[in-house]
């Protein structure tokens, strides 16, 4: 209904005759193409007091116009409008819907003669983004307005995103003779609209209508349109006193390029045909602005946490980073449903909780059947509250070390495999009947060092000692009773009751279900951050999904060109490597490491480790700028090894016969129906040693370390994070929202700043479908202004990294392997 309204008075105003004076006496410099209805902070001054409160941050905005008349006159004649002139404005919320602003003008060698003004001017905006009052005082001196004072009222509205209105009163005390003026002014009333066809800035269409106190009447049109990676082309046609002799006509036209969150503009004014012609240029600074989209207001947002995929993670952080950030959202409200929740990303949100609790918004989170993870990601929210039937698991953290090889040899199948280093004990599970003593040692190493942390961190947010949690931990689990007498949680909740329940928390705000941040759109050369996702186990050829068993498998075909192509993009500032990989082909790692060495090169690159990065996971990582890791991420794992499953055994108990023919010494060696032979296997450990010392040689070059130094933490062995960071594997602690935040820090980009996550995954199987047939094609960076969907979960609830080596091999894998698959969860 708005919408066809607004066509209706779009119409209508291109049928009525012109607009009023434009230029008026008391005018300032003459305006760029600009919008009368949502002109921007800066200029809202000039245009429209009442945007005043609607301006989104600060602005600070310069324009030269310089113009001549054509003809006998000459180029220094007098103009009959203000074509030469400065101006330098600054607008500025200060909070709670106020914002303030001022500007000061000086123009020369127009009709009037030279002269000067200040404006001060006062805006509110009761209900952010829809409705906005304002005023501004202006003091002129020189020209034919010396000594006037004059006053401005304006009234703006956005009722809807697709449309915005502005009434403007000029000159209010002229028709009073208050302004001092002796008559020599007019009061002008302006009527502006705008429409945004698709609901945001790529085409917009403007009309103005204005009259004054002497009867003229003036209207405007104008169309905005955004050119991608170019900025944006701006045209407008302006008439005045139409029912007069002296009649008055005007074409503009402008373009506006955005470089980070400056703007440079420049454009042409011609009146009279071509005889009046100016040409202005300007450049225009601005804050960070909050993101659109979501209902205006102090509002609570609700997120449901129901997955723990590496796709879900990295869209809940952005978003819960985005709430941060907006000044409308007051607080936040989690419904945790993600169940298994591994330890490094519990503490991701945890310590995004932690950021909205700093910035003055409360995290209440309403649990049902909470988890260890769920417990630690909402340790620190002002209040957790639970289903009355519901129950805690905190148990304390765990992992199980599998051996197969029993298995194996009654189904009739010999696992094959020369490896490098005493820790590598990935092929362990079908080599042996136990873990070996390396391999139980630096597994019981970790959950040494997630149980202090676990420890410690619930320690801090329930203001108890270390021991005091782990006595509490040791009770459990725990009914809801139980629990509420623990501390654990703070009271009962019903999920369609929970705002009656945390009123006394969020007051009578309303909570709404959060959606993608939207973020102002810009155009021209934005800077941005490029978040580059290497999940699941790393493969030769294109990144591939199988959903059903919850595989990801990122493949160097796909990684390599979207890095070549983050560091190509002028646009792209910064990158975030977010790696949550237990590693894959020693090939494909190399070939995505030497990528990222290129690009680190030229850009801030951060790597983010997610719940594993080990192997191979760590190779793709250690050539970043920074590496960040959670305290309890699974890293290092510094090894190679290369085998096969030998099933001659299996095919003989089946009947099958196997007849092999073959030419050379070692042909066959890769057949699945035989062991390999001692010259083999001697041949396969001088490869399996050259990638091993190539490993060392790219982590030492790449961490300031010597090829020996790297050795001593490596031979396969695994860390914690907080482990890996003591021995100069990371360089600093923290989960996604730090590590992007830092990226930001050294590309020296705004905290709102556009980021892009890279390569897209199948978010439903239409995307799987879509992924399929675009197989092989170039990716590129494109655009986003969205956090990532998360891409499709594994129906089996199977932890991250459980077949992650039987992934490997079916990927298409026939080299040495860097891989290591387990997670922790609490």
């Amino acid at each position: 209904m708005r919408a066809r309204f607004s066509l209706v008075l779009l119409a209508c105003l291109g049928a009525l005759p012109a607009h009023a004076q434009l230029r008026r006496a008391t005018g300032g410099v003459a305006a760029p193409v600009a919008s009368r209805a949502v002109p921007g902070s800066a200029y809202a001054l000039e245009l429209a007091p009442g945007a005043l409160g609607l301006s989104p941050s600060w602005e600070l905005a310069a324009l030269h116009v310089q113009g001549r008349r054509a003809g006998d006159e000459g180029a220094d004649a007098p103009l009959p409008f203000d074509l030469r002139g400065n101006t330098l404005a600054f607008v500025a919320p200060l909070g709670a819907g106020v914002a303030v602003g001022a500007s000061v003008d000086w123009i020369r060698g127009d009709l009037r003669g030279d002269r000067g003004r200040v404006s001060l001017g006062l805006g509110f905006a009761p209900a952010r983004r829809v409705f906005g009052l304002g005023l501004v005082l202006r003091q002129h001196a020189g020209g034919g307005a010396d000594g006037v004072t004059s006053l401005d009222l304006g009234l703006a509205l956005r009722p809807h995103r697709r449309l915005a209105l502005a009434l403007t009163a000029h000159d209010l005390l002229a028709p009073t003779g208050l302004d001092g003026a002796e008559g020599a002014t007019r009061g002008t009333y302006v009527l502006a609209s705008e429409l945004r066809l698709f609901g945001d800035d790529a085409l917009t269409l403007g009309a103005t209508l204005a009259a004054d106190t002497a009867g003229d009447v003036a209207v405007a049109g104008r169309f905005d349109v955004r050119v991608p990676r170019l900025g944006r082309a701006r045209v407008a046609v302006e008439a005045e006193r139409l029912g007069d002799d002296a009649q008055v006509f005007r074409v503009l036209g402008g373009l506006a390029v955005d470089v980070g969150r400056g703007r440079a503009e420049g454009g042409v004014i011609a009146g009279d045909g071509v005889r009046d012609l100016a040409g202005y240029a300007g450049l225009r600074l601005r804050g960070a602005s909050a993101p659109e989209g979501m209902p205006t207001g102090q509002v609570v947002q609700e997120f449901t946490v129901a997955g723990s995929g590496t796709r879900a993670i990295l869209g809940l952080l952005a978003r819960l980073d985005a709430a941060r950030r907006d000044r409308r959202v007051a607080g936040v409200l989690l419904r945790m449903r993600a169940g298994r929740l591994p330890l490094s990303r519990a503490q991701e949100i945890r310590e995004a909780v932690v950021a909205l609790e700093a910035a003055g918004k409360p995290v209440a989170c309403l649990l049902q059947a909470a988890t260890g993870g769920e417990i630690l990601a909402c340790g620190a929210a002002s209040r957790r509250v639970m289903e009355p039937a519901g129950y805690v698991r905190l148990l304390g953290p765990s992992s199980e070390i599998l051996s197969a090889r029993g298995l194996l040899e009654r189904a009739g199948v010999r696992a094959d495999f020369v490896r490098i280093g005493r820790y590598k004990s990935a092929v362990e599970l079908y080599q042996e009947e136990a873990p070996t003593e390396p391999a139980l040692t630096q597994r019981q190493a970790f959950l040494d060092d997630a149980w202090e942390r676990l420890q410690g961190d619930l320690a801090a947010d329930f203001d108890r000692t270390p021991e005091a949690v782990a006595e509490l931990i040791d009770a459990g689990p725990f009914e809801f009773p139980g629990a509420l007498e623990a501390g654990l949680v703070d009271g009962a909740a019903e999920p369609a009751a929970a705002g009656a329940a945390l009123r006394d928390l969020f007051g009578r705000r309303r909570i709404v279900r959060a959606t993608s941040p939207r973020l102002p759109t810009t155009s021209g050369l934005p800077r941005r951050v490029a978040v580059i996702v290497i999940d699941g186990s790393i493969v030769d050829g294109e990144n591939q999904d199988v959903p059903l068993v919850g595989i990801r498998r990122s493949g160097a075909r796909t990684l390599v060109p979207v890095i070549e192509a983050a560091r190509r993009d002028a646009t792209v500032a910064a990158v975030v490597l977010r790696v949550d990989s237990p590693g894959g082909s020693a090939l494909a790692s190399d070939q995505i490491w030497r990528a990222v060495r290129r690009l680190a090169a030229e850009k801030p690159v951060v790597a983010s480790m997610g719940a594993v990065a080990a192997s191979g996971g760590y190779y793709v990582a250690s050539p970043a700028t920074e590496i960040w890791a959670t305290p309890t991420t699974l890293t290092g794992s510094i090894g190679v090894f290369f085998g096969k499953a030998d099933v001659g055994p299996l095919a003989a108990r089946l009947g099958v016969g196997v007849t092999p023919v073959t030419r050379g010494q070692r042909a066959g060696a890769s057949s699945m129906y035989r062991s390999f032979t001692g010259d083999e296997r001697a041949a396969l450990a001088v490869l399996v040693r050259g990638s091993y010392r190539r490993f060392l040689h790219r982590v030492a070059g790449s961490r300031d370390l010597t090829p020996r130094e790297v050795h001593a933490v490596a031979q396969g062995r695994i860390w914690s994070g907080e482990a890996a960071a003591a021995r100069g594997l990371v360089d600093r602690l923290g989960g996604f929202t730090a590590a992007l935040a830092r990226a930001k820090a050294l590309a020296g980009v705004p905290d709102d700043v556009e980021v892009a996550y890279v390569p897209a995954r199948p978010s439903g199987l239409l995307g799987l479908a879509r992924q399929l047939v675009t197989r092989g094609r170039a990716p590129a960076l494109g655009t986003t202004d969205e956090a990532p969907p998360p891409a499709l979960e594994a129906p089996l609830g199977l932890a991250p990294g459980t077949l992650a080596f039987v992934d490997a091999l079916a990927g298409g894998t026939n080299g040495p392997l860097a891989l290591l698959p387990f997670v922790v969860t609490p």
